[in-house]
């Protein structure tokens, strides 16, 4: 127990003053070689630092695909549009359309990316 808190000292010293406390960095690297406890807690802390850059990276893409919901909502209504457009006429009469597919095609992606900017 004695040997937890001396290396939670260290590692409270580490953390608090950057590594740069009042022991030789070479006195310091020594002390972690000889001590596999303190160096698995300065893993962890590097492990969470990364995994915490990481998730504050993942937080900002998501927050920039949902700024661009309201342009995809835009391409959407166009595509609806232009999907009436096209089948107004009389267009039951044709089975098989490529310009059909292709304007289903569209309004599917452009749903999907907004069902996905959305969660």
């Amino acid at each position: 127990m004695r040997n937890h808190r001396k290396y939670l000292g260290l590692l409270l010293s580490s953390v608090l003053l950057g590594g740069n406390g009042s022991r030789p960095q070479c006195f310091h690297a020594q002390q972690l070689r000889r001590d596999p406890v303190a160096l698995e807690i300065l893993n962890a802390q590097s492990t969470f630092r990364r995994f915490s850059s990481e998730r504050a990276e993942y937080q900002r893409v998501r927050e920039r695909e949902r700024l661009l919901i309201p342009g995809y909502n835009v391409e959407l209504s166009h595509a609806v549009a232009a999907f009436h457009q096209h089948i107004q006429d009389m267009h039951q009469r044709h089975v098989d359309c490529k310009l059909c597919r292709q304007h289903v095609g569209r309004i599917k992606h452009l749903a999907k990316l907004i069902e996905s900017a959305m969660k």
